[in-house]
């Protein structure tokens, strides 16, 4: 499985939520993998999506965790328990593993290093692109 298809699933599963979203949205000098917005409390969260290599996926998400009020990291599922639970607490960091479907393993607590002015911008990036969407 591809990082796209685990995004594609990932993004479908935030899109049957309800969520307003956009893949490859920029952030910066990076590209967020999937921003979910949900339209009744307009809150605002990131996930990165990696195949296999989590560790890198945990360090991209914290340099997003400013502009969102959660943070998500999506695996293929045969690589999730690889992925160390305590380091995903510890940095406030929900689980998504995807087969067929993705699937909410552990729920993305609260960040508490969220940015008004980063969430505001990410909003707006959303709007100016015309990228806000459901996943088809």
């Amino acid at each position: 499985m591809s990082e796209a298809e685990i995004m594609k699933r990932v993004c479908d599963l935030f899109a049957r939520r309800g969520y307003a979203t956009a893949r490859e949205l920029p952030f910066f000098e990076r590209r967020l993998d999937l921003v979910a917005v949900d339209p009744k409390s307009s809150r605002v969260t990131v996930v990165e999506g990696k195949v296999k290599n989590w560790q890198r996926g945990v360090a991209q998400i914290v340099l997003a965790q400013t502009c969102a009020h959660a943070s998500f990291l999506a695996v293929a599922k045969e690589y999730a328990p690889r992925v160390p639970r305590d380091v995903l607490r510890e940095w406030s960091i929900g689980l998504i593993t995807v087969d067929g479907e993705a699937h909410i393993e552990t729920d993305a607590p609260r960040l508490k290093c969220t940015n008004r002015y980063c969430v505001r911008m990410v909003r707006e990036a959303m709007r100016i692109e015309g990228k806000c969407y459901a996943c088809r």
